[in-house]
């Protein structure tokens, strides 16, 4: 997962994306202080993650 400045900032890589399953969703809060994560498939099963305070704060 990467975050980037708007317009035209550099990108800066935060981490892994945390499950393999190439089927799911991601909702980040507006502030981006947490991510939800929710993937799955029928054969292996389901999976949610939490992730609070993964994105660094910004630099002023």
């Amino acid at each position: 997962m990467f975050r980037v400045a708007a317009p035209r900032g550099a990108a800066e890589r935060l981490g892994d994306f945390p499950t393999n399953s190439p089927h799911g969703t991601m909702e980040i809060s507006p502030d981006g202080s947490k991510i939800v994560i929710s993937a799955g498939e029928y054969e292996t099963g389901y999976e949610l993650w939490s992730l609070e305070n993964f994105v660094p704060p910004a630099s002023r």
